[in-house]
């Protein structure tokens, strides 16, 4: 009751300025409390989004690194492939080089059967 005749003895205007500000300040504090709202979801989806990102960056990470090392494996087995060939090679050559050096026709100007047959083996 008492409100009630403080708020009569207020001029017209001076109460139509208070109710434009009492409605002003409950629509920013609705205002402020929907953009904090939405500010934490905004936050909360990033935070989400940042940890899944994570993830996907270190499952990403553990897919390479196997790959790398299935890689790894091929290339030692390759390398250890051509080494044998390497030697398999060497030998052929010390063989034939060797029959080269025993035959009695080896310091001729013309090839013979030997020759012949040792490069044939080359091919």
């Amino acid at each position: 009751m008492m409100l009630g005749m403080v708020w009569g003895m207020i001029p017209t205007a001076w109460r139509a300025g208070i109710s434009i500000a009492l409605v002003l300040a409950l629509v920013g504090a609705v205002g402020g409390a929907y953009l904090y709202i939405r500010h934490q979801a905004y936050q909360d989806g990033y935070s989400a989004a940042s940890v899944a990102c994570e993830r996907q960056k270190q499952e990403q990470a553990q897919a390479n690194r196997a790959a790398i090392s299935e890689a790894e494996k091929r290339l030692l087995n390759a390398a250890d492939e051509l080494s044998l060939k390497n030697m398999e090679l060497d030998n052929a050559i010390e063989a034939l080089s060797a029959a080269a050096d025993a035959d009695p026709n080896g310091l001729l100007d013309c090839l013979g059967v030997g020759g012949v047959q040792r490069l044939n083996e080359i091919r």
